[in-house]
């Protein structure tokens, strides 16, 4: 199971009449691994100025 999440996840199985969730079921998380390069620790934005 390489660069999957190894989370289990409650899903949902059965929904009332108004689409709330009633009952639900463990099942693994389907999101995936990043395996790009590593994220920005922060983000520098240089001020907005007007110009005149």
């Amino acid at each position: 199971m390489q660069g999957k999440c190894h989370e289990v996840v409650e899903a949902p199985t059965a929904w009332d009449a108004e689409r709330k969730p009633l009952q639900y079921e463990p099942r693994q998380c389907n999101c995936r691994q990043h395996v790009g390069p590593e994220p920005l620790a922060t983000v520098f934005a240089a001020d907005i100025v007007e110009l005149r």
